[in-house]
């Protein structure tokens, strides 16, 4: 559930942000930028948080990326200048890493044996599947109005936050527990 809210954004960069950019004044060399620096952080910090998240167990990640990312969604929506949803963009991309990071390894953990690729599998076309929505969503929702698809992205990841945070306590009678921590190895 959680995945789907994080995979969500990505629609929305791929229609809306170059547009979104223009109309707060970038220029096309800052847009390539600003789209530099929506996965940078993520590639260099992403092997770093699968350490931590096999440390200290994904749920922590969870909260903290998902958190970070309505924050994102918030601070787009509210931008005034270019350069606000450059560091935006900067900080989601970190902190997206560790949501996903984080994410994949509550799949692979909570998998049946012999079932984690195909829960994988399951997972990633429930992403590519929220990419398809937000690209046909974006488009529509930014004619209605510059800023609601950052607004629609921030309110998107919060409900799938606290969905997934229910599922995930048992609420329906499921308990599911993420990665329990790696001790260290001597």
């Amino acid at each position: 559930i959680i995945g789907f809210g994080l995979q969500l954004t990505m629609g929305i960069y791929d229609v809306v942000w170059p547009l979104f950019m223009i109309d707060l004044g970038a220029d096309v060399a800052f847009i390539g930028l600003t789209f530099m620096l929506l996965g940078l952080p993520s590639m260099i910090l992403a092997p770093i948080f699968g350490r931590l998240v096999d440390k200290w167990g994904s749920i922590p990640f969870v909260i903290a990326g998902s958190l970070v990312m309505v924050g994102a969604g918030i601070a787009y929506a509210m931008a005034t200048e270019p350069i606000m949803p450059a560091v935006a963009a900067t900080v989601e991309s970190a902190f997206a890493a560790m949501l996903g990071t984080a994410l994949f390894a509550m799949v692979a953990s909570g998998s049946p044996q012999g079932r984690t690729a195909l829960a994988q599998g399951i997972y990633g076309s429930v992403g590519t599947t929220a990419i398809i929505v937000s690209t046909m969503l974006s488009g529509a929702l930014y004619e209605m109005g510059k800023t609601l698809p950052f607004w629609f992205f921030a309110a998107t990841v919060a409900v799938t936050f606290v969905l997934g945070m229910i599922v995930y306590s048992g609420f329906f009678g499921r308990w599911r527990r993420g990665p329990e921590p790696v001790a260290a190895q001597a």
